[in-house]
């Protein structure tokens, strides 16, 4: 199973429109309650207005976890848990 976490609707919409009726996918949006810093700056790393994005996956475990978007730290803290024994994080 596929499990795609998205904090923006208009990207959420476009997954979803490609692959959303698929039966091994499932896309959860967690959008953003508040505004979000601007792309490459470390605005992006404000994590306040995506904590129901941060932990949108609380107490599952996966074998791999790829990190991307905005608040990747805090992701990144968050996927240590939510790694499987032998399982994999990569950051983009």
């Amino acid at each position: 199973l596929l499990t795609s976490v998205e904090h923006d609707p208009r990207w959420f919409q476009q997954v979803q429109d490609r692959i959303g009726g698929h039966p091994q996918v499932r896309l959860l949006l967690r959008a953003a309650t508040g505004p979000l810093g601007a792309n490459a700056t470390i605005g992006e790393e404000d994590e306040a207005p995506l904590q129901s994005f941060v932990h949108a996956v609380e107490g599952e475990q996966f074998d791999l976890i790829f990190v991307d978007g905005n608040a990747r730290h805090a992701c990144l803290r968050e996927a240590r848990r939510l790694l499987a024994p032998g399982g994999t994080v990569l950051l983009h």
